[in-house]
């Protein structure tokens, strides 16, 4: 039982072959663009369950405006969110016949 600690800690080994980075700028950009999106997309989904939760137990006129409203901005920001990624997509894979690579 002594010896438990150590062998916990015999397990933190650096990784053997780590990820290589990529080459190419625009790989990089691409990578940016789709994490970012997945961002936007998971806070929009988070927005559109407070906006469903807010419009169920509201009462007044004003709340159940201002639900829907959050509902409508959290869906254009996942609309947005797709386009930006699809748009990146399509201008990559347009130039990448004249990078030379």
């Amino acid at each position: 039982m002594a010896l438990w600690p150590a062998l916990a800690l015999a397990q933190l080994v650096p990784p053997v072959n780590p990820a290589p980075l990529p080459g190419n700028i625009s790989i990089v950009i691409q990578q940016v663009i789709n994490f970012g999106a997945g961002l936007v997309i998971a806070g929009a989904v988070v927005f559109i369950i407070y906006a469903a939760i807010l419009y169920l137990v509201s009462d007044l006129a004003d709340t159940k405006e201002r639900a829907k409203n959050v509902m409508l901005y959290s869906v254009v920001a996942v609309a947005v969110a797709l386009l930006a990624s699809v748009i990146v997509n399509v201008v990559f894979n347009v130039l990448r016949p004249f990078s030379g690579g």
